[in-house]
C-alpha cells in the first residue's frame, strides 16, 4: 500500500494498527480499484475482529460518501475502523480472546492449550 494511502494516519493509532487496516483494504480490494464494495468492506471489517449485525453495517456505508459505484475509497474505510478501534472496550476483548483458549468452557485455560498455543 503506498504512502500517500496512510496520510488519514494522523491520529492516535500505533503503526501496528495503521498497517493493519492498509493491509486489510489491500487484500480484500479483489479488483484493487482502491476501494471496497459492501461485501468486500464487512469481509475485511470481519478480519480485523470486527463482528457487526448487517443493520450496523448498512448504517456505517450510509455514514459515508459512497462512489458513483457504492464502494467505499480507502480514506472513508480507515475513518470507520479507527472509529471501531477507538470505540473497543480492553476488558471485553481480553474476555473473549480468553474465551478462545478456554477449550473446556472451565474459566480456566489448561497447561495443554497453553502449550499448544505457544508452538
Amino acid at each position: 500500500m503506498s504512502g500517500n494511502m496512510l496520510k488519514p494516519a494522523m491520529s492516535n493509532l500505533s503503526p501496528a494498527q495503521m498497517q493493519e487496516i492498509s493491509e486489510a483494504f489491500a487484500l480484500f480490494d479483489n479488483d484493487k480499484d482502491n476501494r471496497l464494495s459492501p461485501y468486500e468492506f464487512k469481509v475485511a471489517l470481519v478480519a480485523l475482529g470486527f463482528e457487526l449485525k448487517p443493520m450496523e453495517i448498512s448504517e456505517l456505508l450510509q455514514s459515508v460518501d459512497l462512489t458513483a459505484d457504492d464502494k467505499i475509497a480507502f480514506r472513508d474505510f480507515f475513518s470507520i475502523v479507527k472509529k471501531l478501534i477507538q470505540e473497543r472496550d480492553p476488558i471485553t476483548e481480553i474476555v473473549q480472546a480468553f474465551k478462545l483458549f478456554d477449550e473446556e468452557s472451565s474459566g480456566k485455560i489448561s497447561y495443554r492449550t497453553l502449550k499448544k498455543i505457544a508452538k
